[in-house]
């Protein structure tokens, strides 16, 4: 009898995320998986997933490519068994893999927080990985450089092998014996070097015979003279191999002492991998993480069963579904065609649901899974040919494990449930079953062509009704799942359309009940109702979908309107201001006329120069009252003027902390300088301030009064740049201090000089937004007009 897992197909689900595995480390940890038997472990894990999704989804990559299973030759260190080079270089491997996932930046903790503390576990072996390094070359040879000791012997044998060779040669190149050797060719027998001869000649030669060729032909001499290297490139071999023995019992040694470190570091490797393989899978897949609830409880938004992203090659032919359970019913029961989807909804169900208590990811939009402790499956067909074992017989034997074992914590999933007997005593037993269970407050999804179990559903209030939907003008199933009606099985139309005789499909409706008979039809208009609701709820939908762009159009345009008109006014404000500025400049000039020649000059005019002033300073007051009011900025006054209180300067658009009160001027200091100004001009911190109004620190204290009283021009025509620059310097302080958006320098035109100087300065002041020449009609290029 197979297991809930095997009939769920969870095996497959294993194998195929086995697949992207680097190691088979990852593929053991994948193949055993199992429901988590507490909650924070399976969020730990589905998160630690999610975390790798992403980590994978912004172009990284985790190289796990070479790590091997090395679990086994642990226990070797216990008995002091040294490492073959090929077992060494599996610890070399991972000790480098480990090395570079703990040195790789791209796990940090802002980004990747599970990933992260993972990788944080692993411990460092820099000092092997450089000796692994100095001892094995690209081809997993020993280098000469693993010991002194080492390229001293192949120093040696090299040499006496040049020796051995030079010798031989001679031999070869002897006018005696070119007749008696084939093609003057050196060779190794039994680690010797022999010359081989023609079999007759073998008196010829004075040495050891090494035996002869397969032919017979030719028979291998050591001369006499090359005996002795011979036997001492034998001997270098022979320290060697004592050499390298004891280089690689260096290194086990070494590995011994790490041993837990390691041990460690493979448990870790072997968690990477399965993350790694897991995630890139749900990253084809496009998988969610789960919600998992305490209480047992399903709800699946456009899930789609995982095992059809690889049996089928176009992942928009997969129809997703949407089912809750548990909440307001705690059984399902599912009807409609054959072929038309219940069985794959129910193993979709059933293997979503496993998978989620494994730490997994799903394929559903959205997924909410309670923490069940048990499932019961009865799907595939079992009869057992071996103990004579009937259908029914063989969904009884499951349904007594299911009624003896199962509880509140138990998801049941049974496809047919009554099926194999006679159907009326089916009908009967399967509701009888039901009704247990669901006394028992299992969960359940049954998938049922049985009309009594319809009706059945539709009677109890813990139970709902299921269909899959069928098209009946094509006579094909659309696969998608409908909650709340009963499906049809359409029997006798789906014979109909294969060309059954009209006789026996007009016999068969007649002896079918009229109950069934009416149920049939019953469940066809409603079914044609329910696509006809569907769509006149999707054309309602649509035109609802079209009204909100409509009104949402409407209102953006309402807000680019208002913004549009904000532009404009603050444009027109602007230039009002600017020729007030420019009106202001001219009357400077003339009050200094005015002093120089102020007993000449009659009261009337000066008074009327006094009132054109206070004219322009009213008009500038007004100017600045309205472009409050067309700013998105909204000021809140202070009710109480208290010490220490944090307020915002309107004017500066400066946080600040008041320092002093008194009868005539308030004082408030803001990054590092003190400013005095009237109760008016400051307002509570507006929200999108208070974020820096906590990083205020004073350094320098630099006192200024902030009036409302320079012009907006500065005139320092027939100044040399050393006497302008430190009154350009203040000038723009003081216009910044009072919130002045532009302003204008008086340098003439002349040689041009002084011009070209103060215009280089500018460039270099970062309290300016641009600065340009004036307009021909306000001064040209003797005037610098200069943006704050």
């Amino acid at each position: 009898m197979k297991t809930p897992f095997q009939e769920l197909e969870f095996g497959k689900i294993q194998q195929i995320i086995s697949e992207y595995c680097s190691s088979s480390l990852g593929k053991k940890f994948i193949l055993t998986l199992k429901p988590l038997s507490v909650i924070a472990e399976i969020t730990e894990r589905s998160a630690t997933i999610w975390d790798t999704v992403n980590y994978i989804r912004q172009g990284n990559h985790i190289d796990l490519t070479g790590l091997a299973d090395t679990e086994k030759l642990f226990d070797r260190f216990q008995h002091h068994d040294p490492f073959s080079i090929p077992e060494i270089l599996l610890f070399a491997k991972n000790i480098q893999i480990a090395n570079q996932l703990k040195q790789n930046s791209s796990f940090n903790d802002e980004n990747f927080p599970k990933l992260f503390a993972l990788v944080k576990k692993i411990h460092l072996h820099s000092d092997l990985e450089n000796k692994f390094s100095r001892t094995f070359d690209i081809k997993s040879e020993i280098k000469n450089s693993a010991s002194k000791e080492l390229a001293r012997i192949r120093k040696e044998r090299k040499s006496q092998k040049s020796r051995i060779i030079e010798k031989l040669e001679k031999i070869l190149n002897t006018k005696q014996y070119r007749t008696i050797t084939f093609d003057n060719v050196i060779t190794k027998r039994d680690n010797r070097y022999v010359i081989p001869i023609k079999s007759g000649s073998i008196n010829t030669l004075k040495g050891v015979t090494h035996g002869s060729s397969h032919s017979g032909a030719s028979v291998y001499i050591e001369p006499l003279v090359v005996v002795e290297t011979n036997n001492k490139i034998i001997e270098l071999y022979d320290r060697e191999k004592e050499e390298i023995y004891r280089i690689l019992l260096s290194l086990f040694n070494e590995l011994r002492e790490s041993q837990s470190d390691l041990l460690e570091n493979l448990t870790i490797l072997q968690k990477m991998d399965f993350f790694k393989a897991t995630a890139q899978y749900f990253v084809d897949v496009n998988g969610t993480v789960p919600e998992v609830k305490e209480e047992p409880v399903l709800f699946f938004q456009e899930a789609k069963h995982p095992i059809l992203f690889s049996a089928l090659k176009d992942e928009q032919e997969i129809v997703p579904f949407t089912l809750e359970l548990g909440k307001d019913y705690r059984s399902l029961i599912i009807s409609g065609v054959n072929t038309g989807g219940k069985t794959v909804t129910l193993k979709a169900v059933g293997l979503l649901t496993i998978m989620a208590l494994c730490g997994l990811l799903v394929t559903a939009k959205k997924a909410k899974i309670g923490f069940f402790t048990s499932f019961f499956t009865d799907i595939n067909d079992e009869q057992s040919l071996e103990d004579s074992i009937s259908t029914f017989s063989s969904h009884i034997k499951k349904i007594t494990n299911i009624l003896s074992h199962a509880d509140e914590r138990s998801l049941i999933l049974i496809d047919e449930l009554g099926t194999g007997t006679n159907p009326e005593e089916g009908s009967a037993f399967a509701q009888a079953v039901i009704e247990e269970l669901m006394n028992l407050k299992s969960k359940m999804i049954i998938t049922t062509h049985l009309n009594k179990l319809k009706i059945f559903a539709t009677e109890h209030a813990q139970c709902e009704n299921a269909s899959m939907r069928f098209d009946e003008k094509k006579m094909k199933p659309m696969y998608i799942l409908d909650v709340g009606f009963p499906g049809n099985s359409y029997a006798l139309d789906i014979a109909q359309k294969y060309n059954i005789s009209p006789k026996i499909l007009g016999r068969a409706r007649e002896i079918i009940d009229d109950k069934s008979l009416q149920l049939g039809y019953l469940l066809k208009k409603t079914e044609k109702q329910r696509n006809l609701l569907e769509q006149k709820i999707f054309d309602y939908d649509q035109k609802n979908k079209i009204l909100d762009q409509k009104m949402n159009s409407i209102l953006q345009k309402e807000k680019d309107w208002d913004k549009i008109e904000k532009k404009r006014k603050k444009i027109l404000l602007d230039q009002t201001e600017e020729n007030l500025a420019h009106l202001y400049s001219e009357l400077e000039d003339e009050f200094k006329k005015i002093k120089s020649r102020a007993k000449t000059l009659p009261k009337i005019e000066k008074d009327s120069l006094k009132n054109l002033r206070n004219v322009i300073n009213k008009q500038q007051k007004k100017i600045g009252l309205e472009k409050d009011e067309i700013s998105d900025l909204r000021l809140v006054p202070i009710k109480k003027h208290v010490v220490g209180k944090k307020v915002y300067h309107k004017h500066l658009d400066i946080v600040g902390k008041i320092q002093n009160i008194s009868k005539n001027s308030i004082t408030i200091i803001a990054d590092g300088l003190i400013f005095s100004c009237k109760a008016n001009d400051i307002y509570e911190v507006p929200k999108h301030r208070e974020k820096n109004a906590d990083q205020m620190a004073p350094q320098v204290t630099i006192t200024s009064d902030v009036t409302h009283e320079i012009p907006f021009e500065l005139n320092i025509m027939g100044l040399t740049f050393d006497e302008a620059q430190p009154q350009v310097d203040k000038y723009i302080d003081q216009a910044i201090l009072l919130d002045y958006s532009r302003i204008r320098i008086l340098h003439g035109k002349g040689s041009g000089q002084l011009r070209e100087k103060v215009r280089f300065h500018l460039k270099s002041d970062p309290r300016l937004k641009d600065f340009y020449p004036a307009p021909r009609a306000e001064g040209g290029n003797g005037v610098t007009i200069l943006e704050l």
